[in-house]
């Protein structure tokens, strides 16, 4: 009973089949790989002699193979290994197509190969009668039996009779008809039409576009959006790199399906691509209306405790910023910014004009998180330093500073956030910001202070436009709205300001409007 039973079990395992190995093969000459079957299909590849293939799957005298991360078809006789050394099984025929004459059937003389020889008229079976030989001329015959010395008797007893040369015998025209959908005949006729390409260079492949491979099998997306559809599904392997979009790239394989695919998915050289970096220039010009309204607890009103100013300018912007990515959805980077604007034409008091110039600089460190949504859009962290001068023309001399407006310095750090979004449209991209100042230092002119204790808190908020005139070059049009609250505290008595009251304080009010262009790089 044992003994039956290990049988049993040795019969079993027998019967378990293993995996069989990928079969390869390689070139034995230069090579060129299709993209279908037939010489007539797209070039997908060239391939030196002795290049190492693995077979996919063959159809007819055609075999599918990948090779350097691609696929396509080959013909069996550029190849050798494998099953491809085994000789074609042909369609041939036992007995010839009329008895007594040719096996061959073929046009223009030579028949067809796989109509030749001891392929057609292959008689080893026991069933299959022996071929007949073709029986010779009776004519033929009986002048190879007859003596030499013969023939001029024979001659002489018949009458000479001259012969008509034979007229041409007219070859019987044949229409063949050809289904032009079929597959075969289609690649016979790829096959029997004369090639036009180029000699074949080793290692030339014609496709140049970079390629990269995707790490592991993916959803490719209609747009760079995880929340787009589905369009196709991608298995591990290498593929052609198209475009690269914040966090996406878009991929296509070798029978021209594409799509978009994460970035941190994608392997280029090597090395996990990740988000491109962001460079760029900018330059803006534009209008600018500056305000003023001073406030002083128990003044009089008017100047100099209780009043109004305004004046408008032009403003000028030059900005230079840069992020690069630390991971497949992480920027740090950093901006600077100078902004200047001059009042036109200036402040009117007592029949003069006071000039006022006000210079800007700010350095700012920026994050940014990688929404990854189909309007590109990212989320920035900001944290800087704002420097501002603004400056009075002749302030020390109150014939031509009738208003003894005082020229100041503004330092102190900021923070705040911003959102870009790179793809409202395929032209349009935008940003909206928010920089806050929590406490900044405030410094006047000596002898002109509004109060001895002097102390800043304000905003700045900002929106930039983008039309993309090319890939690298963008038309901007940007606002910019500045906020300051300032307290001064008690006025000092050394001061000519001419305060009567206590605790004086000022807000200004900045509004800008810039027209420019900014250059990626």
């Amino acid at each position: 009973m044992r003994g039956s039973l290990v049988v049993l079990i040795v019969v079993a395992l027998a019967g378990v089949s293993t995996p069989a190995a990928a079969e390869t093969v390689v070139t034995k000459d230069a090579a060129v790989v299709y993209l279908k079957p037939g010489e007539a299909s797209k070039v997908v590849l060239k391939v030196k002699s002795g290049q190492q293939m693995t077979v996919l799957r063959r159809d007819g005298r055609w075999v599918k193979v990948r090779v350097r991360g691609r696929t396509g078809f080959i013909p069996r006789t550029k190849i050798s290994g494998g099953e491809a050394d085994e000789p074609v099984e042909r369609q041939t025929r036992r007995r010839p197509y009329v008895d007594g004459r040719s096996t061959d059937r073929g046009w223009g003389g030579e028949p067809p190969e796989d109509r030749r020889g001891i392929d057609a008229v292959d008689n080893v079976d026991g069933d299959d009668p022996e071929p007949r030989e073709r029986p010779e001329p009776r004519e033929r015959i009986e002048r190879a039996e007859r003596p030499r010395d013969s023939e001029p008797e024979v001659a002489a007893k018949k009458p000479s009779r001259e012969r008509k040369p034979a007229e041409p015998r007219k070859r019987e025209q044949v229409t063949v008809r050809v289904d032009p959908e079929d597959p075969a005949e289609r690649t016979e006729r790829s096959a029997r039409k004369p090639s036009k390409r180029a000699p074949i260079e080793e290692d030339d492949d014609l496709d140049e576009r970079p390629r990269v491979t995707l790490a592991s099998d993916a959803r490719l997306r209609a747009k760079p959006a995880s929340s787009s559809r589905t369009v196709a599904k991608f298995a591990a392997g290498e593929y052609v790199l198209l475009e690269e979009r914040r966090g996406w790239a878009r991929i296509e394989n070798d029978v021209g399906e594409r799509g978009w695919v994460a970035s941190d998915l994608v392997v280029a050289d090597g090395v996990t691509a990740k988000s491109s970096r962001i460079i760029s220039l900018g330059a803006r010009i534009g209008y600018s209306s500056i305000t003023q309204g001073t406030r002083t607890v128990g003044g009089a009103k008017g100047l100099p405790d209780n009043y109004n100013l305004s004046t408008s300018g032009v403003v000028a912007l030059i900005g230079a910023s840069a992020a690069f990515p630390v991971k497949s959805k992480l920027y740090v980077g950093g901006e600077l910014t100078y902004i200047g604007i001059k009042a036109l034409p200036g402040i009117n008091y007592m029949n003069q004009t006071t000039g006022i110039t006000n210079h800007s600089v700010d350095v700012i460190g920026v994050g940014g998180y990688d929404l990854r949504n189909k309007l590109g859009m990212v989320a920035w962290g900001r944290l800087g330093f704002h420097y501002e001068m603004l400056s009075i023309s002749d302030v020390t001399d109150l014939t031509k500073n009738t208003a003894k407006l005082p020229s100041e310095i503004l330092k102190g750090f900021t923070f705040g956030g911003a959102l870009s979004a790179s793809n409202v449209t395929k032209k349009i991209g935008g940003q909206v910001g928010l920089d806050i100042l929590p406490v900044g230092s405030r410094t006047q002119t000596k002898n002109l202070e509004d109060g001895g204790s002097p102390s800043t808190t304000g905003l700045w908020l900002f929106a930039t436009g983008q039309y993309r005139v090319s890939k690298a070059l963008t038309v901007d049009l940007g606002y910019r709205l500045t906020y300051l609250s300032n307290t001064f505290g008690t006025p000092p008595a050394t001061s000519m300001r001419g305060h009567t009251g206590t605790d004086v304080s000022r807000v200004d009010v900045i509004h800008g409007l810039q027209l420019g262009v900014s250059q990626a790089f």
